[in-house]
């Protein structure tokens, strides 16, 4: 019988910039992201991606994420992070 794999996911890592980022946050900001960041890991896609430049952005109402993914997604480096 075959078994069921989990569905496919890009590693995320944290630019030293975003890291600081989220070690000011308060925990409510940091719930607020934690979706977020789980959605890029599932579908680096979402964001948008401006012609000639490296990196993407993906807002929701709240925050804001700059990633640069790698060209089949497998790692995702998020180099900046705003919520509010």
């Amino acid at each position: 019988m075959a078994t069921k794999r989990e569905p496919w996911r890009g590693r995320v890592v944290l630019h030293d910039v975003a890291g600081r980022q989220i070690d000011t946050m308060t925990d409510d900001e940091r719930a607020l992201l934690h979706p977020v960041i789980a959605e890029l890991a599932a579908d680096h896609t979402i964001g948008t991606h401006s012609e000639g430049r490296v990196e993407w952005e993906y807002r929701t109402d709240r925050v804001r994420v700059v990633y640069i993914p790698t060209v089949l997604g497998t790692v995702i480096l998020v180099a900046y992070v705003e919520v509010g």
